[in-house]
């Protein structure tokens, strides 16, 4: 048992490493990976997820600068979170549908947090899958998934258009609105919520530390994106959030 959760836990690994790649790689995944600063080619033991970092102390073996730290940490994370997602749901139906939504909101984390854009294709694919999900599989009504879509989205289009667009982006509207339709009522505005205070949270501890200002951007979708996986992965221990709903 704990080699096959080693083996899920690699796997998860790897589909972050590959994830990092599509995300910063907008334009296609033609050639090797390289080295961001020297551009030397990586060789395969170096791209091994999260091995690959440790060995080489997170620094490059050709001009010797350090690697982002997100790479190990994406990696970790994503290997972490497929363990969990196993121990939880098995080898269910539902596992395979909450590990496609995982892979689609960690994309768009990542995404977010390397180019501070929400891509279309990911979302609307997000939006197709758990509309598909909550319809055919929880047989919820289509009307109601998307009177509450509306409904969660519309505040936040409203401070779209006050603010002009300088509180938060429309992409962010676009992920509440298929956050809606994937995770339904209550869970949607649990992660939202969850999400909101967290970009919060973390706004302050940059600005206690002079690392940004008040004015500063942040890839609030990457904040979304992660506090949904959570929503996801302890559904029964948010029940008594549920309460409250």
């Amino acid at each position: 048992m704990v080699l096959a959760y080693l083996i899920i836990f690699f796997l998860g690994a790897s589909f972050a490493s590959f994830i990092n790649v599509l995300a910063i790689r907008k334009n296609g995944m033609s050639g090797r990976s390289k080295c961001d600063i020297c551009g030397r080619k990586i060789y395969w033991y170096g791209l091994t997820p999260v091995l690959g970092y440790v060995f080489s102390l997170g620094r490059c073996r050709f001009c010797k600068k350090k690697i982002p730290v997100w790479n190990l940490v994406s990696e970790i994370s994503l290997g972490a979170i497929m363990t969990t997602l196993v121990y939880f749901y098995g080898f269910s139906y539902q596992a395979y549908v909450a590990l496609a939504i995982v892979l689609i909101l960690f994309y768009l984390l990542s995404f977010d947090y390397h180019n501070m854009i929400l891509p279309d294709a990911a979302i609307i694919l997000l939006a197709v899958i758990g509309l598909i999900y909550q319809i055919y599989f929880l047989g919820t009504d289509v009307w109601e998934i998307l009177l509450t879509a509306l409904l969660a989205a519309l505040p936040f289009g409203i401070l779209y258009v006050y603010s002009r667009g300088m509180w938060l982006g429309m992409g962010d509207i676009k992920l509440i609105f298929a956050l809606s339709l994937s995770l339904g009522y209550p869970w949607a505005a649990i992660s939202i919520i969850l999400g909101i205070w967290s970009a919060a949270a973390f706004g302050l501890i940059l600005v206690m530390f002079k690392r940004a200002t008040l004015k500063s951007a942040l890839p609030f979708g990457s904040f979304l994106a992660f506090t949904s996986i959570l929503v996801i992965l302890f559904q029964n221990e948010f029940q008594i959030v549920n309460t409250l709903f």
